[in-house]
């Protein structure tokens, strides 16, 4: 798609590492090591882990957004980020909606109910950490 290359997924856990806290350093390296083949943007699931990541990324001589663009997926605590997060904001509210409108369907259908799906699009909320206003 887009002529890009897919890149494995990281998750804040080092492989291999006890389930504890998120190794946001090892994150940071390996970010590093993508940027240095020519990656130039991140997007980080959620909000509270991509914080962290501009000065991790600072130490390993990389800016956000000159170097690599960041962008996080949750847009709860993004604006708050130094710099300003680029997010993803999926629309809460009607995921919510929609939810509450599933279940009491089941509660009073009686029967089961056939699979339900529904697409809901996120809006893209551009900030200083993909170059843009903050």
């Amino acid at each position: 798609m887009l002529g890009l290359e897919p890149q494995p997924v990281l998750d804040m856990q080092r492989p291999g590492a006890p389930l504890t806290a998120p190794d946001p350093e090892w994150v940071a390296d390996r970010i590093a090591e993508a940027a240095g083949t020519g990656i130039r943007a991140v997007l980080v699931h959620h909000d509270q882990d991509a914080i962290q990541l501009p000065p991790l990324l600072r130490v390993r001589g990389l800016r956000v957004p000159d170097d690599v663009a960041l962008i996080s997926y949750d847009d709860v605590f993004a604006a708050l980020a130094a710099p300003p997060l680029t997010a993803v904001a999926p629309p809460k509210r009607a995921v919510g909606a929609a939810a509450l409108e599933l279940l009491l369907r089941r509660l009073t259908a009686g029967t089961a109910l056939p699979a339900h799906h529904l697409e809901l699009l996120p809006n893209l909320k551009v900030r200083t950490s993909c170059g843009g206003a903050g």
